[in-house]
């Protein structure tokens, strides 16, 4: 006998961080590339390094723990600074279409996984730095809290930008 499916509001929360890629490009629309690059205050960051950091946590911390909590007995996960790896990577300097296309396929990679297990898979459990035990059901909220916050973010300076006559 198999697992049970995952819960509706599990299927809810899929649903919500597969839109996330395209909910960031209509954001985008309408804003000049220099002004995509435009930090309003040394806190915030601008709307290309947003989506630089999307990809790269997509990309470097929840791709990464989705796989080893399905591969690993209750691996530890690190914490990642987003905030460093922005100003490490410098992420101002990058092409933000290639960034909204690399974040999108790996964002739609992470979904098809999720989206392929059954509860006792969702169950499995990792110890991440900073929150402690997680299921991959909570993971899959996180990356939904995390994708809503930046949302608000890109939507707010976006706003914010044309307020200013910025475009």
């Amino acid at each position: 006998m198999s697992a049970p499916k995952a819960s509706t509001e599990f299927h809810q929360q899929l649903d919500d961080i597969a839109r996330t890629p395209a909910i960031v490009a209509s954001l985008l629309e309408g804003i000049p590339e220099e002004q995509r690059r435009i930090r309003l205050s040394p806190e915030e960051f601008s709307a290309t390094e947003q989506v630089c950091h999307l990809r790269d946590i997509e990309l470097e911390a929840f791709g990464i723990r989705i796989r080893r909590i399905l591969d690993e007995d209750r691996p530890k996960l690190a914490d990642v600074d987003g905030g460093r790896l922005a100003a490490e990577r410098d992420y101002n300097k990058e092409d933000v279409a290639r960034a909204l296309e690399t974040f999108a396929d790996a964002r739609s990679k992470s979904v098809v996984t999720l989206s392929s297990l059954d509860e006792e898979k969702l169950s499995r459990k990792g110890v991440m730095e900073g929150v402690g035990e997680i299921d991959l059901s909570k993971l899959t909220d996180m990356m939904r809290e995390h994708d809503l916050n930046h949302i608000e973010e890109l939507s707010s300076l976006r706003t914010r930008l044309f307020r200013r006559g910025e475009y």
